[in-house]
């Protein structure tokens, strides 16, 4: 019962600020999943989102590491951050903490050679 009526309070908070923000003209926010193209450790990839987006966070498998930039829609590239793992592996997994970049429209990535599989989540 505690857990049931924990995530149906939860569901209506969700759907009352969608609501308040489709009132006031705003639009939904959104999370789009987005696998990742490895590139060699010392070619970073790059890609180009289908919107443009203020929150990220990286998971990826494998031992390596991931460090990230992005492209504010003022035109300008972030400074080069290290993905910090929020709290270890999941399923083979490493969930990486979600960094609010401001309102950006690209991402560029570098993974070190222990990196199998790279996802992103705008």
């Amino acid at each position: 019962m505690g857990r049931r009526f924990a995530t149906a309070l939860l569901a209506a908070g969700a759907l009352g600020l969608l609501g308040a923000a489709a009132a006031r003209g705003e639009s939904t926010p959104t999370l789009v999943m987005r696998e990742l193209p490895l590139a060699g450790a010392r070619a970073p990839a790059g890609l180009a989102p289908p919107a443009r987006f203020d929150l990220l966070g990286l998971h990826w498998r494998g031992a390596g590491t991931v460090a990230f930039r992005t492209h504010s829609l003022s035109g300008r590239w972030s400074r080069w951050r290290v993905s910090d793992t929020a709290d270890g592996l999941h399923a083979g997994w490493r969930f990486g903490e979600p960094y609010w970049v401001g309102p950006s429209d690209r991402i560029e990535w570098r993974v070190s050679p222990g990196v199998r599989r790279l996802r992103a989540y705008e």
